[in-house]
This record gives C-alpha cells, structure tokens and sequence, in this order.
C-alpha cells in the first residue's frame, strides 16, 4: 500500500500523500493481489448476501491461526453493532468452510476455524476498507 501510495504521489508531483492516496491505493492493491487469493475471496462472497462479506471481515479481524466461533460473534457485535447466533453463523459456515483445502476457511475442531490461505485475513481487511473508518 505505501508503494502504492507513494507513485500516486509522485505521479502527481507532490510531497505528502493525503486519504484519497489511500483509499486509491487499497483499490489499486486489491487489483493487483495474486489472482487466486482474489478468485478465492470473491467465489466465497459471489452472489449471496453482504453477510458472507461481515463473517469474512470479523474473522479477519480476529488475528491468530486458529479462530474460535466465540471470538468471531464477539468481533461480529464489535463491528456491525448486532449479535450473531451461533446457529445463523454456523448455516452461513456451511458455505464458507470445509475439511479440505476446497473453501476459503477450514474447520480445524468443532468452533475451531482457519483460514486456507494465511494471506486472506489481510486481503479481506483491504477489500472491505470501505466497511470501516479509513
């Protein structure tokens, strides 16, 4: 991002980047990420609802290898101001986990999870920069 940021500025020919720089730069970097961590994150969210989207980020936001189901409801009502069931949360896991390496996140142990790619927390966290305060 501050590559980013800094030949925005140097286009430009300035001296100090300013918060258009950086949110340029986000949507510069989401563009130019590895193709199937993109492909990854967009097959998990395509066409369902903006709720996929939530669960990704609060997971995201979590940090750590291994995410308990507590932590991401905690970090879901932190985000969007709202409680999340575990039931409403596991029927939208059925989507989004797996044993396998053939979904976005992996059920290690029950309320246990992971995510296939160690890259996708921070990609999701640029993707959805919009949903937070830049």
């Amino acid at each position: 991002m501050a590559l980013k940021c800094g030949e925005i500025v140097v286009a430009e020919e300035r001296k100090e980047v300013i918060n258009k720089d950086l949110v340029s730069a986000l949507e510069n970097c989401t563009n130019d990420i590895e193709g199937s961590l993109r492909h990854a994150y967009h097959s998990a969210v395509r066409s369902k609802s903006e709720e996929y989207k939530r669960i990704l980020l609060a997971m995201a936001l979590c940090g750590g290898d291994e995410i308990r189901a507590h932590e991401i409801r905690v970090r879901y009502k932190e985000l969007f101001e709202k409680e999340i069931s575990q039931g409403t949360l596991n029927n939208y896991f059925q989507r989004l986990v797996g044993s396998d390496g053939g979904t976005i996140v992996r059920r290690l142990a029950k309320g246990i999870y992971r995510f296939n790619d160690p890259r996708m927390p921070s990609y999701i966290r640029i993707a959805q920069c919009h949903v937070r305060e830049i």
